[in-house]
């Protein structure tokens, strides 16, 4: 029994490796003075990757974006040569607004793909210009089932003492179904702020927000520690990433999620 249900389990990864959720980027932006950089790195040395990079809304409907200055409806389609690279740009333009939402990057017939996606802010007389990287999470290896983890947990890092620093969290529902999530705030002692449980999360829904703000979680402020999301059947139901920002000097950073 035990070889037969190898066996399936083999077969079943094989079948799956025509097309693929091969990862995902939290959160991109566009405009107001940001501008979105995309990089994907083909690991197979004889195949080449033919990708479609899915976009999405807030509400999860398809994002159209202006991939090289030029707007793309969702997914916008590439080729990543064998042993080669990738690079496009959601270009700043020039107005005010800042659309923002997540992507998918979904591969065909080929070896795992990676990449980041990286943030640049345009400075100004009195602030530098600065830029930060958003990991492609949820990396799969070509070919093979991931092994789902029970009750997982997502750490995230926070420092949001007041005249230095905030940090804003960017999180986006990666599966079609909608999830309920609590987020439990947790300082250096390991003791708890505050604890929100039936966070409703919709099917391929995206999220970002400063987490001081009034409206979201200002008992946080002054405060470091951790924020703990739970709720997930798999982490990769969820793509999470955080950005550290330092008013003192007009940086910012990633934070990178921690999976416990």
């Amino acid at each position: 029994m035990t070889h037969k249900a190898i066996r399936f389990l083999v077969l079943v990864s094989l079948g799956a490796c025509a097309a693929r959720a091969q990862g995902n980027l939290a959160h991109f932006t566009y405009g107001g003075g940001y501008t979105s950089t995309f990089t994907f790195v083909n690991q197979d040395t004889t195949a080449a990757a033919n990708a479609s990079l899915y976009f999405y809304n807030d509400d999860g409907s398809p994002a159209t974006v202006p991939v090289g200055g030029v707007s793309t409806p969702s997914p916008y389609n590439f080729t990543i040569p064998p042993n080669g690279s990738s690079t496009f740009v959601l270009p700043d333009p020039g107005t005010g607004s800042a659309p923002w939402g997540w992507a998918q990057l979904v591969v065909t017939d080929s070896g795992p793909v990676n990449g980041q996606l990286t943030f640049r802010r345009s400075g100004s007389a009195s602030a530098p210009a600065t830029e930060t990287v958003v990991p492609l999470s949820g990396v799969q290896t070509a070919c093979v089932l991931p092994l789902p983890n029970s009750n997982p947990v997502i750490l995230i890092p926070f420092d949001n003492t007041t005249g230095a620093h905030g940090t804003a969290i960017a999180l986006a529902n990666t599966t079609t179904a909608a999830l309920t999530l609590t987020f439990e705030f947790d300082d250096q002692a390991g003791s708890v702020i505050s604890k929100h449980a039936n966070i409703s999360f919709g099917a391929l829904n995206h999220t970002a927000w400063l987490m001081t703000s009034s409206n979201q979680y200002p008992e946080t402020t002054n405060k470091v520690g951790v924020l703990k999301i739970t709720g997930m059947n798999a982490s990769s139901d969820v793509a999470v990433v955080a950005l550290l920002f330092n008013t003192a000097s007009n940086t910012l950073t990633t934070v990178l999620p921690i999976l416990q």
